[in-house]
Protein backbone atom coordinates (compact mmCIF):
# COMPACT_ATOMS: atom_id res chain seq x y z
CA UNK A 1 0.00 0.00 0.00
CA UNK A 2 1.59 3.42 -1.14
CA UNK A 3 2.50 5.75 1.76
CA UNK A 4 -0.45 8.55 -0.08
CA UNK A 5 -2.74 5.65 0.51
CA UNK A 6 -1.85 5.30 4.19
CA UNK A 7 -2.38 8.43 4.65
CA UNK A 8 -5.71 9.42 3.37
CA UNK A 9 -6.99 6.24 5.48
CA UNK A 10 -5.36 7.39 8.40
CA UNK A 11 -7.74 10.85 7.87
CA UNK A 12 -11.65 9.71 7.56
CA UNK A 13 -12.67 12.94 8.39
CA UNK A 14 -13.22 14.71 4.56
CA UNK A 15 -12.87 18.19 5.67
CA UNK A 16 -9.19 17.69 6.86
CA UNK A 17 -8.91 15.56 3.65
CA UNK A 18 -10.47 18.67 1.60
CA UNK A 19 -8.66 21.23 2.96
CA UNK A 20 -5.21 19.12 3.02
CA UNK A 21 -6.00 18.79 -1.05
CA UNK A 22 -6.94 22.59 -1.10
CA UNK A 23 -3.49 23.69 0.08
CA UNK A 24 -1.87 21.35 -2.16
CA UNK A 25 -3.55 22.76 -5.28
CA UNK A 26 -2.94 26.50 -3.83
CA UNK A 27 1.03 25.98 -4.50
CA UNK A 28 1.64 27.80 -7.48
CA UNK A 29 1.71 25.59 -10.33
CA UNK A 30 5.04 26.11 -11.57
CA UNK A 31 6.04 25.10 -8.14
CA UNK A 32 4.61 21.96 -7.59
CA UNK A 33 3.21 21.48 -10.91
CA UNK A 34 1.27 18.17 -9.65
CA UNK A 35 3.83 16.00 -10.11
CA UNK A 36 3.34 12.22 -8.87
CA UNK A 37 2.14 12.71 -5.58
CA UNK A 38 -0.60 14.79 -6.74
CA UNK A 39 -1.86 12.14 -8.86
CA UNK A 40 -1.58 9.85 -6.46
CA UNK A 41 -3.66 11.74 -4.64
CA UNK A 42 -6.24 12.67 -6.93
CA UNK A 43 -7.00 8.76 -7.46
CA UNK A 44 -6.72 8.32 -4.17
CA UNK A 45 -9.78 10.64 -3.62
CA UNK A 46 -11.84 9.60 -6.35
CA UNK A 47 -11.36 5.86 -5.68
CA UNK A 48 -12.65 6.77 -2.23
CA UNK A 49 -15.96 7.95 -4.04
CA UNK A 50 -16.20 5.15 -6.45
CA UNK A 51 -18.97 2.82 -5.94
CA UNK A 52 -17.14 -0.57 -5.03
CA UNK A 53 -18.28 -2.53 -7.91
CA UNK A 54 -16.66 0.92 -9.91
CA UNK A 55 -13.52 0.30 -8.34
CA UNK A 56 -12.97 -3.16 -8.92
CA UNK A 57 -13.42 -2.84 -12.49
CA UNK A 58 -11.29 0.10 -12.27
CA UNK A 59 -8.36 -2.05 -10.50
CA UNK A 60 -8.80 -4.63 -13.40
CA UNK A 61 -8.58 -2.76 -16.37
CA UNK A 62 -5.31 -1.35 -14.56
CA UNK A 63 -4.21 -4.67 -14.06
CA UNK A 64 -1.09 -5.47 -13.32
CA UNK A 65 -0.67 -2.01 -12.29
CA UNK A 66 -2.25 -0.04 -9.90
CA UNK A 67 -4.30 3.65 -10.21
CA UNK A 68 -1.75 5.24 -8.37
CA UNK A 69 1.20 3.86 -10.67
CA UNK A 70 -0.95 4.20 -14.06
CA UNK A 71 -2.11 7.87 -12.83
CA UNK A 72 1.58 9.19 -14.11
CA UNK A 73 1.42 7.13 -17.14
CA UNK A 74 0.79 9.96 -19.24
CA UNK A 75 3.37 12.13 -17.61
CA UNK A 76 6.37 9.66 -18.04
CA UNK A 77 5.79 8.97 -21.59
CA UNK A 78 5.49 12.41 -22.53
CA UNK A 79 9.58 13.05 -21.62
CA UNK A 80 10.24 10.45 -24.29
CA UNK A 81 7.37 11.75 -26.49
CA UNK A 82 7.05 15.48 -26.37
CA UNK A 83 4.39 15.80 -29.15
CA UNK A 84 1.84 14.12 -26.54
CA UNK A 85 2.60 17.29 -24.33
CA UNK A 86 -1.00 18.82 -25.71
CA UNK A 87 -3.18 16.03 -25.34
CA UNK A 88 -2.56 16.53 -20.69
CA UNK A 89 -4.64 19.31 -20.82
CA UNK A 90 -6.56 22.05 -22.42
CA UNK A 91 -6.09 25.68 -22.13
CA UNK A 92 -9.72 27.80 -21.49
CA UNK A 93 -9.52 31.47 -20.91
CA UNK A 94 -10.52 32.30 -17.45
CA UNK A 95 -13.30 34.93 -18.66
CA UNK A 96 -14.90 32.30 -21.08
CA UNK A 97 -18.33 30.10 -19.95
CA UNK A 98 -17.72 27.68 -22.79
CA UNK A 99 -15.19 25.86 -24.51
CA UNK A 100 -14.79 26.91 -28.24
CA UNK A 101 -12.64 23.79 -29.33
CA UNK A 102 -11.87 24.81 -32.64
CA UNK A 103 -10.20 27.42 -30.71
CA UNK A 104 -8.61 25.84 -27.65
CA UNK A 105 -8.21 22.52 -29.51
CA UNK A 106 -6.82 23.22 -32.70
CA UNK A 107 -5.53 19.98 -34.52
CA UNK A 108 -7.74 17.80 -32.03
CA UNK A 109 -4.33 18.34 -29.83
CA UNK A 110 -5.95 18.70 -26.48
CA UNK A 111 -6.88 16.65 -23.29
CA UNK A 112 -10.64 16.60 -24.53
CA UNK A 113 -10.20 15.68 -28.30
CA UNK A 114 -7.69 12.97 -27.34
CA UNK A 115 -9.91 11.47 -24.41
CA UNK A 116 -12.40 10.91 -26.97
CA UNK A 117 -10.13 9.50 -29.62
CA UNK A 118 -8.77 6.49 -27.32
CA UNK A 119 -11.98 6.20 -26.08
CA UNK A 120 -13.44 5.34 -29.20
CA UNK A 121 -10.64 2.55 -30.31
CA UNK A 122 -11.15 0.97 -26.63
CA UNK A 123 -14.80 0.95 -27.70
CA UNK A 124 -14.12 -0.69 -30.91
CA UNK A 125 -12.03 -3.45 -29.40
CA UNK A 126 -14.54 -4.08 -26.59
CA UNK A 127 -16.88 -4.38 -29.30
CA UNK A 128 -14.57 -7.21 -31.13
Amino acid sequence: MSRLRRLFRCVPDIFVAVAYLAVLLAIPQGAFAWGREGHEIIVIVAEHYMRPETATAMRKLLAPESPEEASVWADEYRRDHPETGPWHYIDIPLADSKIDLARECPNGDCVIAKTEHFLAIFERRERR
